[in-house]
């Protein structure tokens, strides 16, 4: 089960919000990590997730959904390019 920390707790393919598996580079040159980012309805990135993503099965959860995330999170790093994080948000409010 997937979870986007905004009450969506589906599979990956079953929520509504459009998102994907995205390598950032990170705008203070610390390096790289794999992060979920999310897209406005015009397809643009808008945000993505606060720290690297961790892949963990809960307690009720099977093993081979860890199987199943890792799969997908390959798959979009590798189809989709490197995205520079950016110094600001269009979703932020500041």
């Amino acid at each position: 089960m997937w979870s986007d920390g905004r009450g969506c707790a589906l599979r990956k393919s079953e929520c509504a919000m459009i998102w994907n598996y995205r390598i950032v580079k990170y705008i203070d040159g610390s390096g790289w990590g794999l992060h979920e980012v999310f897209y406005n309805d015009n397809g643009e990135p808008s945000s993505m997730t606060a720290e690297p993503i961790s892949f963990v099965a809960m307690p009720n959860d099977e093993p081979n959904m860890i199987r199943d995330d890792l799969r997908d999170a390959l798959e979009d790093a590798t189809n989709y390019p490197i995205l520079d994080e950016p110094e600001k948000w269009p979703e932020d409010n500041d």
